[in-house]
């Protein structure tokens, strides 16, 4: 013998459910791609050339501020 019970609210709880997996997996979705953003690393610059005169100039000048 089988009793099925129904009541008002079956249908509301049912709805709110699945409102509440879709916004449960746009978040986790969110989460996911923030994640994988924040890994991602962007490349060293190249360093500058210090055997063209004038770069090295440049430099020594800057990091050397008390030799003139």
């Amino acid at each position: 013998m089988c009793l099925q019970l129904s009541d008002k609210y079956s249908d509301t709880i049912k709805g709110l459910d699945n409102k509440l997996n879709k916004s449960s997996f746009k978040t986790i979705v969110y989460e996911l791609v923030l994640d994988l953003i924040s890994n991602i690393k962007e490349d060293d610059p190249p360093l500058p050339d210090m055997s063209d005169e004038e770069v090295f100039k440049f430099y020594f000048q800057l990091y050397n501020k008390e030799y003139k």
